[in-house]
């Protein structure tokens, strides 16, 4: 879409006569930048580049020290999210120890579950689930749960956290 400056404030421009003359709508696309502004017409220009750490929530054309241009409205990134990332076991086990856990804890865990299917499928779990472990995956959870049980200060805030800094690699 085309835009004209009015009042230093951009307007779209709907095929309206310009200087008594109507021109064609695919001037868009078959007109230079230069040729636009000979009849006042702009393509807008692009925006601030995002900072880090933001995003763009709202975008619209406005006019800029004289250029028309995008004008964008950020927004801090929202706090990362355990649920966004996968660990190996060798990251969740490390992330652990980290966090003053043993490195036998996920076997420890799983031993003192009772008899049956469910334990089977947690030592499953343990020693063959290489990478692609969830931070939703009900054994996870009962690691976390097992965790926060050893060591009540350990708050499932305190997962969170020790989770997305196992998936940034570190160490392990």
């Amino acid at each position: 879409m085309l835009y004209f400056k009015t009042n230093e404030v951009a307007v779209p421009w709907d095929g309206d006569l310009i200087d008594d003359i109507r021109h064609p709508q695919n001037i868009e696309i078959l007109w230079s930048d230069a040729q636009l502004a000979t009849i006042g017409l702009y393509r807008p220009k692009p925006g601030a580049a995002t900072p880090p750490g933001q995003q763009i929530v709202s975008s619209e054309v406005g006019v800029v020290d004289g250029i028309v241009r995008w004008v964008h409205t950020f927004a801090d990134l929202p706090p990362p999210s355990p649920n966004s990332y996968r660990l190996t076991m060798r990251q969740l086990r490390g992330g652990l120890v980290d966090n003053g856990f043993g490195a036998d804890f996920i076997a420890n865990v799983i031993a003192a579950m009772p008899e049956g299917q469910p334990r089977e499928r947690a030592l499953v779990w343990s020693e063959e689930t290489v990478d692609g472990i969830e931070w939703a995956h009900p054994i996870t959870q009962a690691l976390i749960s097992a965790a926060a049980t050893a060591n009540p200060s350990f708050t499932l805030e305190l997962a969170a956290e020790m989770w997305i800094e196992a998936a940034g690699g570190g160490e392990w």
